[in-house]
């Protein structure tokens, strides 16, 4: 909201939380909490052998009563590690061989099968 100067009238802060078990029944697929009138608090459960499905997972809550738009955004964050200039040569080198995998590791918009055009992905450098 601060760097678009916007917000849309209806949010939803959404979590998806891998459980500990094959594959999650759909009656427990689903968690939410309205907040207030226009801003809600989904939790979305998939199991671990699951190809987790966002949109599909938030359609189908929406017959349950959740306002899911059609042309939604999805903001999602990516972390940058970098090495701090303190550290010694073997942690930095550690830290790059992180930050490597991190980078080619997959990108949310296909683990969760999002839309490319309603994908927002805001990246941020944390220093480790």
């Amino acid at each position: 909201m601060k760097q678009a100067k916007s917000l849309r009238q209806k949010a939803i802060a959404l979590s998806v939380t891998f459980e500990n078990v094959p594959r999650v029944q759909s009656k427990d697929r689903i968690r939410y909490d309205k907040l207030n009138d226009d801003f809600w608090h989904v939790t979305v459960h998939f199991g671990f052998v699951e190809i987790p499905d966002l949109r599909l997972a938030l359609s189908r809550a929406a017959k349950q009563g959740l306002p899911v738009l059609d042309d939604a955004s999805y903001y999602i964050e990516r972390d940058d590690p970098v090495s701090s200039a303190h550290r010694g040569l073997l942690s930095r080198l550690r830290i790059a061989l992180f930050a490597f995998m991190s980078r080619n590791s997959a990108h949310a918009i296909d683990r969760f099968k999002i839309p490319t055009d309603a994908l927002v992905e805001i990246g941020r450098r944390i220093e480790i």
